[in-house]
C-alpha cells in the first residue's frame, strides 16, 4: 500500500487547537508545553491509501503570533520554517471568545503570505463550547470571504475531528498537491 505524507500547519490564538490534536492522535501530543511549536503524526486511510499526517501545532500566544507576523512582514513574505512544505493549514478560534475570532483574518494573511500556492487549502475551524460569542453564521461568512472551508467541532470529540482532517486530505488529493512515497 502506498503511503503519502501530508504536512498540516495548525495555527490560531486558542490553546484548544492542541487539545484537538491530542484528541485526533489519541493522547497528549507532548508532555510539556511547546516552545512555540509541537509536532505530532496521525495516519488516515482514504481510497485504499494511507496518509501520514504531520501535524505542526504552532504556539498561538500573542508573543508567538506577533513574532511570526513581524518576521513575515520584515522579510517580505519569507516564511517561518514550520510553514515550509505545508500541504494544508488550519486556523482555529474559540466560538466562546470573540477576541480569538477577531484575529482570524490576521492569521489568514500571515498563512497565505507564507503559503502562497492557492491550491493549498486553508481551513477555518471554530471550537464549540459552553458559551457562544461568535455565531456559526459569522464564522461561515468570514471563511467564505477569505476562501476557506469552514467547520465546527468540540476539541475533545473524536467523531467530529477525524472527518475534518479526512476532508482536508480529500481536498489536497483533489487539488493534486500530494506526493506519493512507496
Amino acid at each position: 500500500m502506498t503511503k503519502t505524507f501530508m504536512k498540516i500547519c495548525i495555527i490560531g490564538s486558542t490553546a484548544l487547537k492542541t487539545r484537538m490534536v491530542d484528541t485526533l492522535i489519541g493522547g497528549p501530543s507532548s508532555e510539556t508545553p511547546g516552545l512555540g511549536v509541537n509536532f505530532s503524526t496521525k495516519q488516515l486511510e482514504y481510497n485504499d491509501q494511507v496518509y501520514k499526517l504531520i501535524l505542526v501545532d504552532s504556539g498561538g500566544d500573542s508573543f508567538f503570533f506577533t513574532t511570526r507576523y513581524k518576521w513575515i512582514l520584515k522579510h517580505g513574505g519569507v516564511k517561518p520554517v514550520f510553514y515550509t512544505g505545508a500541504h494544508a493549514c488550519i486556523i482555529t478560534f474559540d466560538k466562546g471568545v470573540e477576541a480569538s475570532f477577531e484575529v482570524v483574518s490576521d492569521w489568514y494573511k500571515g498563512a497565505r503570505k507564507s503559503i502562497p500556492d492557492p491550491r493549498i487549502p486553508i481551513v477555518l475551524v471554530g471550537f464549540i463550547g459552553n458559551t457562544e460569542e461568535v455565531t456559526s453564521l459569522e464564522g461561515q461568512k468570514v471563511a467564505e470571504e477569505l476562501g476557506m472551508l469552514y467547520y465546527e467541532t468540540s476539541p475533545t470529540t473524536q467523531e467530529t475531528i477525524t472527518p475534518i482532517f479526512l476532508e482536508i486530505v480529500k481536498t489536497a488529493v483533489a487539488r493534486g498537491i500530494l506526493n506519493k512515497v512507496e
